[in-house]
């Protein structure tokens, strides 16, 4: 609680102030019925001097803690002994000087109660025996009694400041949930857009392109059809076949969008797409997989399995490659997705569109992607994903 600024009071503040009244209030009654006749106009005077000059430094919204401390020391700690020097010793007049002690311990800081307390509890109590010339016994028992209430004010003081710190912590915890929420549907709104660029392309590359081939291709045979009525014939009957396999493949891209593949574990759905792949294809596949636990994300194993689809069809498509290699292993919490093929390799050729797409999925899971090849001897492609994305 950070008393050195403006700010309204809180419970604490209405208590601390309340109990510093009623402790004025019940010790000058108290001495004031003890007070010789000829002093009690003085005692009233100096008593409310005593009170009201540091109270104007602990007002709502006017929080003056180090005023405040000093004067409170000064006033009450002169009324105190001023008092003590006429009236009588079977009167217990530094009993007015306990509840300032609390509040002072109240209101200091750490550094503050360095030089308060010995203020308190050595420097008061050593001019209490020079001034009312009280035994030892005495002065010891008024010693025991500033400690108790220095320590339970500065303890009071510390539990709430600790208590306001903690509120405030959680405030700012709040906050932070609030901006992570935040943060985390914009995620999934810009996630919700890549997946539909992504089926858009899928749609595009597959549904697109094949309905234009067989459009052009019935326009050419419709040309046929009165020239050539044999080849036309002909021409449909691979059209038609060549049809069934766009349907094929279209209802593979459906499919493959519900993506259900991706509640299989890593390995296994590794060595069904290299091994999907060696059979369509014809290329000799080999696996090396470890065999441990591969406990990781569906977005994760998103990412493997593109990066994978990418990197065959790259090893056949462009370097025609006949055998690749692929390996997958656990290498200090990270997942190491490597594919090793045979084929004419490359030498200083930009990126293309696929191997961009595997370098911004795999840096979006802060991994790490590297590519060699040199021409005439193949390509290595290395993938590295922490387990936890």
């Amino acid at each position: 609680m950070e008393l050195h600024v403006r700010r309204k009071w809180g419970w604490a503040d209405w208590f601390v102030v309340g109990l510093r009244f009623m402790g004025f209030l019940l010790s000058v009654i108290y001495i004031y019925s003890y007070a010789p006749d000829d002093h009690r106009g003085l005692v009233i005077s100096l008593a409310l001097i005593s009170y009201s000059v540091p109270q104007l430094f602990y007002l709502p919204e006017h929080i003056r803690p180090r005023w405040f401390i000093t004067t409170e020391l000064l006033l009450s700690a002169g009324y105190t002994l001023y008092i003590i020097s006429f009236i009588s010793d079977e009167v217990n007049a530094v009993s007015y000087f306990y509840m300032p002690v609390f509040v002072v311990s109240y209101l200091s800081s750490k550094k503050v109660i360095y030089w308060v307390a010995p203020l308190c509890i050595l420097v008061f109590p050593f001019a209490l025996k020079i001034i009312g010339d009280y035994d030892f016994l005495y002065v010891s028992n008024q010693i025991s009694n500033l400690i108790l209430f220095c320590a339970f004010g500065f303890s009071f003081g510390v539990f709430l400041r600790q208590k306001h710190k903690l509120a405030e912590s959680i405030i700012s915890i709040e906050e932070k949930n609030k901006e992570l929420e935040h943060y985390i549907y914009q995620v999934e709104r810009i996630t919700l857009l890549e997946e539909r660029n992504r089926m858009s392309r899928e749609l595009h590359d597959t549904v697109g392109h094949s309905l234009t081939a067989v459009i052009v291709a019935m326009e050419a045979v419709q040309t046929l059809m009165d020239r050539n009525p044999e080849t036309a014939k002909k021409r449909l009957g691979e059209l038609i076949v060549y049809s069934r396999k766009t349907l094929e493949q279209i209802r593979q891209t459906v499919h493959d969008m519900a993506m259900n593949e991706l509640k299989w574990p890593l390995d296994e759905l590794i060595r069904k797409t290299a091994e999907d792949f060696s059979h369509q294809t014809g290329t000799a596949v080999i696996l090396e997989i470890e065999e441990v636990p591969y406990a990781t994300t569906e977005a994760i194993k998103l990412v493997y399995l593109r990066c994978l689809q990418e990197s065959l069809t790259n090893a056949k498509k462009h370097g025609h490659a006949t055998e690749i290699k692929v390996s997958l292993s656990i290498l200090n919490e990270r997942i190491r997705l490597t594919v090793e093929d045979n084929g004419k390799g490359f030498k200083n050729t930009k990126d293309g569109y696929g191997i961009q797409g595997m370098k911004e999925r795999i840096n979006a899971l802060r991994g790490t992607f590297h590519i060699r090849s040199e021409a005439g001897m193949g390509t290595i492609v290395l993938i590295e994903i922490p387990m936890g994305g």
